[in-house]
Formats: structure tokens, sequence, C-alpha cells
């Protein structure tokens, strides 16, 4: 769907009160800062772009997306994010970002500590609570319980948001973590209905409200059927009904 100018204008008052306002070479311009993790091959950086063009093409403002760094843990996507953008950091591993000695930095070699930013993207592991797992049974509280792939990594994700205190949070996964738990006779009930839900309640605990969505590939004129889970958190100064 094309953007169209009272979108723009809506976006840009939103990004003024989340950014910084600063003065360029050809007037003000809004500076958004954002960090990537477990993203992939991070074709967010091409859809912020299009979406700065947009907005200035529109309402002739310059609304600048800063990539302060990224995460990847897997090495030839880590290398695909090094080579084809200008992020100046780039770690591997979600778990170890908040360690005390700083996580490893594959641009420098040296450890360091993620600087905050405005908004972190993120995509977790997916893989204890996808349909098309054979441990999906099994793990359907794997959140609550920091456990496999898909609990640890979002325990990372947790961690960063947690210090970092982000104004916005982007998550992709899988439908399946909207599954409810089953529990067997004579098995002790589970604290969270489902991995979603101690998804929800980890953010709520954080100071933040939540809002999600499923989108099917389909929709956006892929051939397949695929879904995926979109979730978004943010700070409750941002929502229209928190208190002043």
């Amino acid at each position: 769907m094309a953007a169209t100018e009272e979108m723009c204008s809506t976006l840009c008052a939103s990004l003024m009160s989340l950014g910084k306002v600063v003065m360029g070479d050809k007037g003000e311009e809004i500076i958004v800062t954002y960090a990537t993790i477990c993203s992939g091959s991070d074709i967010i950086n091409l859809s912020l772009q299009n979406l700065s063009t947009a907005i200035q093409e529109r309402i002739g403002v310059k609304v600048v997306f800063q990539h302060v760094w990224a995460c990847e843990w897997m090495e030839p996507k880590r290398k695909w994010i090094m080579e084809n953008y200008s992020v100046p950091v780039v770690f591997g591993d979600i778990c170890e970002l908040m360690s005390d000695d700083g996580s490893l930095d594959y641009r420098s070699g040296k450890f360091k500590k993620p600087k905050p930013a405005d908004i972190i993207i993120a995509g977790t592991s997916c893989k204890d609570a996808s349909r098309m797992s054979s441990k999906q049974e099994a793990s359907r509280d794997c959140v609550s319980k920091g456990s496999g792939s898909t609990g640890s990594t979002f325990v990372g994700l947790r961690d960063t948001v947690e210090v970092l205190k982000p104004s916005f949070v982007f998550l992709e996964n899988v439908a399946g973590l909207l599954d409810k738990i089953k529990v067997k006779k004579g098995q002790r009930k589970p604290r969270y209905a489902s991995n979603f839900t101690a998804i929800v309640e980890n953010f709520r605990l954080m100071g933040y409200s939540f809002c999600h969505k499923i989108f099917n590939a389909s929709d956006c004129m892929v051939a397949q059927r695929r879904e995926r889970l979109y979730m978004c958190a943010r700070l409750a100064k941002y929502d229209d009904d928190a208190p002043a």
C-alpha cells in the first residue's frame, strides 16, 4: 500500500516524539536509532530506507533511521550483514548481549556493550514453538522456563530490553506461540496458558503494553501460505490511554 500524505504526517509526528530532532545541511532532521536482533539478512534496513524516502517525498521532512548495532548468531547471515550494511557493531549471541564484560563485536574483534536504541527489531528463535516442529508439544511453556532455543533467546532479548529500555520493540515469530499448553491428567497447570501469554506478561512487568497481529505471506503477494506473528511492545508513555 502506498504511503499517503496523511499517513506520513501522522508517522512523522510520532517519530519526532520518539527520536531526536537535529539541524542538518538542509534543515531539521529527525534521527531515530534502532538495533536488530536475530533478523537474518536485516532486510528491515531497506524497508526503513524506503519509509524515509516516502516521508521526505510526501511532506518534505528528512527522517534518518540510524542502525546502531546488529546481533546475528548464524555466521553466513552475520557476514552478509557486515558486507552489505554499514552498521558499526555486529554482535553474535543474543544470550551474551548483557554480559558484564560485554559481547564480542565481530567488526572490531573486541568485547563491547550494546548502546541504547529508540527501537529494537527482533526475530528470536522459533525452533521450539513452530507447528512444524516435533518438539512443539513439549515446548509450549519454553518461554516461561527459558528452555530450548526459543526460550533462551527470548530471555536474552528480555534482559536486553530490561537494561536498554527502548521505546518500542518489534518482534516477529511463528503463530505457534499462540497455541495453548495442553495439560494431561495429573500434570501441574503451567503458569501461563501459552508461550505468547508468557511473552506479553514479561513485557508488561517491564512497563510495556503489547499488541499483535498474524500476517500470511500470501497477503504480501508471495506464492505461499505462511503465517507469521508480528508483535509490538511499547513503553506506557506512548499509549493513548496511559495516565499522564
